[in-house]
């Protein structure tokens, strides 16, 4: 797996990882119960949506629930952080692709989890929901009632300009 993860940031590679069918284990991994395989398919999975012709393949194969109930993964932020992370790569240049990943939750998921999720998280939360704004749909989403006073302070402007978007 590390082999694989390690490959996964060349752009040849990350479209041989899914021309190899290399997806199919990636999501096995993603689903499994020990942490250090979770970790480095979610950083794989998260490098290899960077190819834009790698975009659809990954909706298509299954990863958008099982990446977006990751975003819930208390036990590691790191893991968070690369499923969200894969989730805005994935919704960068495809109408489609931003529609399909708002119809299977995102959105929820993360207005229920921005605010209990630690602050590396919420930026990238933050990054997501900007980049689905894009697609024109309304959504809201609460980023100023934090707890943690950076977050609040570095939030201010960021409220204004996301949360406000389509609202």
């Amino acid at each position: 797996m590390f082999l694989i993860s390690n490959s996964s940031f060349s752009a040849k590679y990350q479209l041989e990882i899914v021309k190899a069918d290399g997806l199919t284990s990636l999501l096995r991994l993603l689903q499994s119960s020990y942490l250090p395989l979770i970790l480095s398919s979610a950083a794989c999975v998260r490098n290899v949506s960077i190819h834009a012709q790698n975009e659809s393949p990954i909706i298509e194969s299954g990863f958008l629930q099982p990446l977006i109930n990751l975003l819930s993964f208390k036990d590691n932020e790191e893991v968070q952080c690369h499923a969200i992370s894969t989730l805005r790569n994935l919704a960068a240049s495809s109408q489609s692709n931003k529609t399909a990943i708002v119809k299977a939750g995102a959105v929820q998921s993360i207005k229920k989890l921005v605010l209990d999720v630690p602050f590396g998280v919420q930026s990238e939360m933050t990054a997501c929901i900007a980049v689905l704004a894009l697609s024109g749909q309304s959504f809201c989403v609460s980023l100023c009632s934090s707890s943690d006073r950076v977050w609040q302070m570095n939030s201010r402007a960021n409220c204004l300009r996301w949360v406000f978007v389509k609202c």
